[in-house]
């Protein structure tokens, strides 16, 4: 803020008259004043950085919550993969211990 009352009598010092010097403080208090409610305060500041963490803590969250859904989702894959594989290996070594015997009879058969 401007004191006006100061800056008017610094010119009516300087010899500006009376009224001179009154319109002159008015006229650069309204210029000063003018867009002073675009202007952001400390306040104003703390307030968006306190809604800015509030936000930045809720998408933390969510990522937080979404990585553990998705490490659950990976461990119940990778143990369906392994399944699988124990599956396949079980039926693999059961054909081929079909094969041997199939083999091993058929070789009786010409002994």
């Amino acid at each position: 803020m401007i004191d006006t009352l100061k800056f008017a009598r610094s010119f009516q010092e300087a010899g500006f008259e009376a009224r001179q010097a009154e319109a002159l403080a008015v006229a650069l208090a309204e210029a000063s004043s003018q867009g002073r409610e675009d202007l952001a305060t400390k306040a104003d500041l703390r307030q968006l950085e306190n809604k800015l963490e509030t936000k930045i803590d809720a998408v933390e969250a969510r990522m937080g919550a979404g990585f553990s859904q998705l490490r659950l989702e990976m461990k119940a894959s990778i143990a369906d993969v392994k399944a699988d594989m124990v599956r396949w290996l079980i039926g693999s070594q059961a054909v081929l211990l079909m094969a041997l015997v199939a083999l091993s009879n058929f070789t009786k058969a010409f002994n």
